[in-house]
């Protein structure tokens, strides 16, 4: 999701940069066409030459300001891919911490489901104490009331 709005807001760049020099477009043919009607009231001799160094300058013009949308659309260009790449490389670390933090919950898992192993091992050993504890206390009231029956019979001798 991430790199797709990544990728919606480097297009959104490039479609308004684009804009601008249409506009800046206009305003370079709008320009030139002022100049050549300014060319067309000149005299004829006047007017050939003035059509030539307008069409010149023009030129120059419109090569001038191509050359530096130009380098400014690469420099927007550069920093919109530096920060694409720089989001992408957050995007990944993100996604590695995840990954990390998703092997020690499984690890943490792991670890509880055997401390709960040992925990009802530990509870059937003591559920099985406690039966031999009971069973050597009935076997000792065995053992002591066969004594007193003992001791009585011995007294009765």
């Amino acid at each position: 999701a991430a790199a797709r709005r990544l990728g919606r807001e480097h297009q959104e760049e490039v479609t308004r940069v684009q804009a601008e020099c249409s506009q800046e477009q206009a305003a370079v043919a709008a320009e030139l066409a002022a100049l050549q009607a300014s060319a067309e009231r000149a005299s004829a001799a006047e007017h050939e030459r003035l059509v030539l160094d307008c069409e010149r300058e023009v030129d120059e013009a419109k090569l001038s300001e191509v050359n530096r949308r130009k380098h400014a659309l690469d420099r927007r260009l550069q920093e919109a891919d530096a920060t694409r790449s720089n989001r992408e490389q957050a995007l990944l670390q993100l996604r590695f911490d995840v990954e990390q933090q998703l092997a020690a919950l499984e690890s943490a898992r792991h670890q509880a489901s055997a401390l709960e192993g040992q925990i009802v091992s530990m509870e059937e050993a003591t559920e099985e104490m406690l039966k031999r504890c009971q069973q050597a206390e009935a076997e000792a009231d065995r053992n002591t009331q066969e004594a007193a029956r003992h001791r009585a019979e011995n007294a009765e001798l």
